[in-house]
């Protein structure tokens, strides 16, 4: 398989898959690999300075998470990608392609990484009676995660049971039927908003917002 794109952007949760296919483009251009961080504006300004120097070996930088990146430095990166360095190759990645710039989509060969995340019935019914729950007993269930892994855990395989669920166009789900149901579309409706919500408060927690406060705002959202 030949790697001749300028940028990759690697989509999944699975991070050590992404490092794999990373290796993987690495031995395909014979070339060394170095990560670099593009959260702020100020990690814009070194790559800038590293790309002013010309690169005699062929490299790749990996940068992950840009779906975490401030607007300012996603909007800076983006003229980085605007003029490609020789023998430099980007290789990008970010757990949602949402929250990654069109502009940098469009730049970028886009590939998705299946995540490994593996989700049993008990995990489904869990979330399930978890929705189902007023207000004070969600908070006693998510006052267990107030680690920051332990929320991301949560919150990723609450992701990926709503994320099949949509695929699969169930419009019968089981996080609906605790609930009267007037339009056919109406649980494919509250299931995306369920996505949406658990979604951003991972991009959050991944951010290094506040676990508590993100946590909570989760919880109202589901009501």
């Amino acid at each position: 398989m030949a790697f001749a794109m300028h940028a990759h952007l690697l989509i999944g949760r699975d991070k050590e898959k992404i490092e794999k296919e990373v290796e993987k483009i690495g031995k395909g251009l014979d070339a060394m690999i170095l990560n670099f961080s593009m959260q702020k504006i100020e990690d814009v300004r070194e790559f800038k300075k590293f790309a002013s120097f010309k690169v005699a070996k062929k490299t790749i930088i990996f940068i992950k998470e840009v779906d975490t990146s401030s607007s300012e430095a996603a909007n800076a990166f983006l003229k980085i990608l605007e003029e490609p360095q020789e023998n430099i190759t980007l290789v990008l990645s970010a757990t949602r392609e949402s929250g990654v710039l069109p502009t940098i989509i469009s730049r970028c060969q886009v590939r998705q990484i299946s995540s490994k995340i593996k989700v049993s019935e008990n995990d489904t019914n869990e979330i399930e009676e978890f929705l189902k729950m007023n207000i004070g007993k969600k908070f006693l269930v998510l006052e267990k995660a107030r680690k920051r892994e332990d929320a991301k855990a949560f919150l990723e395989k609450f992701i990926t049971i709503f994320h099949s669920k949509i695929i699969s166009g169930d419009s019968l789900s089981p996080f609906a039927k605790h609930r009267e149901r007037k339009l056919e579309g109406d649980s494919f409706a509250e299931n995306t908003k369920y996505l949406e919500s658990a979604q951003e408060t991972l991009t959050r927690i991944n951010l290094n917002g506040n676990v508590s406060v993100q946590l909570t705002n989760f919880v109202v959202q589901t009501l």
